[in-house]
């Protein structure tokens, strides 16, 4: 990361939500692990 710099989740949500629109990512949800779901994404070909 940048010195300085902070993300900011909202834009890491809307970026993920539109690579995944684009079909640029792709995602399963892990049920597997301890804890609530968690949606773990994918690069796509």
């Amino acid at each position: 990361m940048l010195p300085g710099y902070k993300a900011d989740p909202g834009a890491t949500y809307r970026t993920l939500q539109a690579l995944e629109a684009a079909g640029d990512l792709a995602f399963h949800w892990d049920t597997d692990s301890r804890g609530p779901a968690r949606k773990v994404y994918t690069l796509t070909p």
